[in-house]
């Protein structure tokens, strides 16, 4: 973690882990998110108003379940707002992804999942 001091104030800036996908910036109550790849964008929103709160200022990393948390949404819905390509894009990603753990996983456990995944992408594919 690094600060950055302002003015008055300062910044409490989270190094992102693997997995994170956004930035969750607060100031005090106030809740913002940016994608991860917008962190100077994220840095330079928090200068600009950190100094005119009372609170300082987070700008914390957060992984795709924190981020459905934080914003109140469900895979469902972002999976609706997309489109047919950003779509069938996924679900290529998914079924790769699912034939690897096959070929390369001895976990029963994770078997069963990969199997199961991939017997429902083909169920939803027929459907369309």
């Amino acid at each position: 973690m690094s600060i950055i001091r302002t003015g008055r104030n300062h910044i409490a800036d989270i190094k992102p882990l693997t997995g994170d996908v956004a930035l969750l910036v607060r100031i005090g109550k106030m809740k913002f998110v940016f994608p991860i790849h917008q962190h100077d964008e994220a840095i330079e929103f928090c200068k600009s108003l950190t100094d005119d709160m009372a609170a300082h200022t987070d700008v914390v990393p957060i992984d795709a379940d924190e981020l459905l948390r934080v914003t109140g949404t469900t895979n469902t819905e972002i999976m609706a707002s997309l489109s047919e390509a950003d779509r069938e894009d996924i679900r290529q990603v998914c079924i790769a992804t699912s034939l690897d753990v096959i070929r390369n996983c001895n976990d029963p456990k994770l078997l069963r999942q990969a199997r199961t995944m991939l017997s429902h992408m083909d169920a939803c594919a027929a459907a369309h």
